[in-house]
C-alpha cells in the first residue's frame, strides 16, 4: 500500500485523521506525520488500517469499504475460490 492509498482508504472509510488516530491508539500528530511524509508508512500502519476497513465493511455489509486487494483474499478464504 502506498501512502496515497493509505490516505484514500482513510477518506473512503469517512474517517478524519483524529478519528483514525483514536481507533489505532495513536496521537493525531502521528497520523499527520505519516500522511505528511515526515514519518514512514510502516507495515503495522497498513495492517491496522486494513483491519479497520475489514471491520467497517463487515458492519456496513459493504465490500467497497475494504482496502484494495483485500476482497479477493477474503473471498478466497470464505468460499475457497477467487471472486469471478
Amino acid at each position: 500500500m502506498t501512502l496515497q492509498e493509505f490516505i484514500s482508504l482513510r477518506k473512503k472509510l469517512n474517517l478524519t485523521q483524529g478519528e483514525l488516530a483514536h481507533i489505532l491508539g495513536m496521537k493525531l500528530r502521528g497520523i499527520q506525520d505519516i500522511e505528511g511524509g515526515r514519518t514512514p508508512l510502516r507495515t503495522i500502519h497498513i495492517l491496522a488500517i486494513e483491519r479497520v476497513s475489514e471491520k467497517e465493511a463487515a458492519v456496513a455489509r459493504d465490500a467497497t469499504l475494504l482496502a484494495d486487494g483485500v476482497y479477493p483474499d477474503i473471498h478466497r478464504i470464505v468460499y475457497g475460490v477467487p471472486p469471478s
